[in-house]
């Protein structure tokens, strides 16, 4: 009987595996802002490159553009950078970075980095990985010190980060070196639930990489200190055999440990029968010495069981039990005694997208508008610009904001607080856009026409929305920046455009570009410019969704430029 197993279909090795390339694998780092990703990769990256790995030659790093662009310079020093514009690698068209992904492994990267937003769900990172023809694995990481925070932040996309692991959960900003200090994060029992069984492991505060995630490039180190010469220092090991080239999240384990190394822990929940009772845990975990911690509800009381001794604590009127192992536990033939006291069910696999994941009411209304104040307080007021080597880099979404943005949607606040971070951001949308028309020349040329499109379909979209309560000085603002001509110059260097289902979702890209080219017709651009840009959209355009949207739009700007121009 499989008990409680998530079943998504990026944890696990499908039919199509021998479709997969075996030169290249990925590896991506989900969690929320804060968590310690950046610091995460390059810490594993510079482990790498201390055992004689060749980084600079064998490592790519998919680096978001906000937390990770300053570190990102620093990790060029040991490995090649690709920097992403608004920081997500799973959101809209990812042709791009797929066709980034074929060529950084023609020219012989073996291992690839990825690291997005911390607003993007774990579905949307597994799916996108499962979509790759590339071995994967996935790590999440959470914060003891901020989890609890981030849970009212972040809504369920958290959960399904944490879900989404395929390789272990690693916790950073903790205080004790045993996981069993824990307790009062609430993260191991927050793992329990949300993704039973996976490793629970704790990520140094220093430079230090946990065994189990350094195991996965140990082979792939050794061949290639060999083929240079060089000495490679040996790590720990924990005996974790993972599948050869898996995303999946089954580790087959070599159960030698003679001892509870309690830097890997494996936290299960489970729903209990109403026929349970505390007698029959104790007796169904009686003697297992993979044991750690037993906890729950049953017989109308708390519990907890330390060292083998059980003690009933408060009130609750709950049925289940959570305990933490020191390796992975198959309920059937290392539990049989629990097997007919816990309740089976299937996990439902979130597929929702993460906005609607974020605006979920999942907490106090209280807690969500002081978590919203406290982002707009930690959001820049001026544009983020960063320099590189390509030129400047300017942050159109801050994290922060962006989140502030999505939880401001929470209907319980949506129509007090929503108003008011859509015009902080179309203040920082404006400063962005200044920028773009004054140095325009020095922004990185990759990245300047998807800057200037999504800028200009932002205040448009907007300001057409909400400009009464912007005021007119925002307004006049937008009018001044000619957003129609922005969004038109942007599309110009459109290869693609997104093509993915349902009809609804093909055409809203569609429906976004004709609102911003109709304003700069409207507003006194170049008409032909515009619907030269349509036409342009339109000759991309490859299903009948999309071809049917783009032909609409083209007939309709034609007819708005006659108007005018009558």
């Amino acid at each position: 009987m499989q008990m409680f197993c998530i079943d998504s279909s990026f944890h696990h090795q499908t039919q199509e595996t021998h479709r997969m390339k075996e030169t290249m694998q990925l590896f991506a780092a989900v969690g929320p802002f804060g968590a310690g990703k950046t610091t995460f990769v390059l810490n594993v990256i510079q482990a790498l490159k201390s055992r004689g790995f060749p980084t600079r030659e064998k490592v790519a790093y998919v680096i978001n553009d906000e937390g990770g662009l300053i570190d990102g310079e620093l990790a060029g020093r040991s490995a090649e950078v690709v920097a992403m514009t608004n920081g997500c690698f799973t959101c809209g068209d990812t042709a791009d970075l797929k066709s980034t992904l074929a060529k950084l492994e023609k020219s012989g990267i073996t291992w690839v980095f990825l690291e997005g937003f911390g607003l993007i769900p774990g579905n949307e990172t597994g799916q996108f990985l499962e979509s790759c023809p590339y071995p994967f694995h996935i790590l999440c990481l959470l914060s003891a010190k901020h989890h609890a925070r981030d849970l009212i932040r972040y809504a369920d996309v958290v959960k399904s980060q944490a879900k989404a692991a395929t390789l272990a959960i690693g916790v950073t900003k903790h205080e004790g070196d045993s996981i069993l200090d824990l307790d009062a994060s609430g993260i191991p029992e927050f793992v329990a639930s949300e993704n039973p069984g996976t490793p629970l492991v704790l990520v140094p505060n220093g430079s230090g990489i946990p065994g189990i995630v350094i195991n996965i490039f140990e082979k792939k180190v050794e061949r290639s200190a060999r083929k240079t010469g060089l000495t490679v220092s040996r790590v720990h090991q924990h005996d974790h055999k993972h599948h050869e080239g898996c995303g999946c999240k089954h580790h087959h384990h070599d159960h030698s440990h003679d001892h509870h190394h309690v830097h890997d822990m494996h936290p299960y929940s489970y729903e209990l029968t109403q026929e349970a009772t505390l007698d029959d845990l104790r007796k169904a975990f009686e003697g297992k010495d993979f044991l750690l911690r037993v906890k729950g509800a049953v017989d109308g009381y708390l519990f907890n069981e330390v060292h083998s001794d059980w003690q009933q604590t408060l009130e609750d009127p709950r049925r289940f039990v959570t305990f933490y192992a020191s390796r992975e536990v198959e309920i059937a033939s290392d539990l049989p005694g629990l097997m007919t006291h816990v309740l089976t069910k299937e996990v439902s696999v979130e597929d929702e997208p993460g906005y609607a994941q974020l605006r979920r009411e999942t907490v106090p209304r209280e807690d969500t508008v002081r978590e919203i104040e406290a982002l707009l307080q930690e959001s820049p007021n001026e544009p983020v610009v960063h320099s590189s080597p390509k030129g400047l880099r300017i942050i159109t979404h801050p994290e922060n904001l962006q989140n502030a943005k999505e939880i401001s949607r929470r209907p319980y606040v949506k129509d007090e607080w929503f108003p008011q971070v859509l015009k902080r951001f179309m203040e920082y949308w404006i400063g962005c856009a200044e920028i773009i028309r004054s140095r325009g020349d020095e922004i990185v040329p990759e990245d300047i026409a998807k800057n200037r499109y999504e800028l200009a379909v932002s205040m448009v979209w907007w300001s057409n929305r909400y400009g009464e309560f912007f005021g007119p000085e925002i307004v006049r603002a937008v009018e001044r920046l000619h957003p129609g001509a922005m969004v038109a110059e942007g599309i110009r260097s459109i290869q693609t455009l997104i093509a993915i289902t349902p009809p609804e979702t093909v055409s809203w890209q569609c429906l976004e570009f004709t609102e911003a080219l109709s304003y700069g017709v409207a507003h006194g651009d170049d008409p032909e410019r515009m619907i030269e840009a349509a036409r342009h959209c339109l000759s991309l355009a490859k299903t009948p969704e999309l071809m049917k949207a783009w032909s609409e739009s083209v007939e309709k700007l034609e007819e708005e430029s006659s108007k005018v121009l009558a």
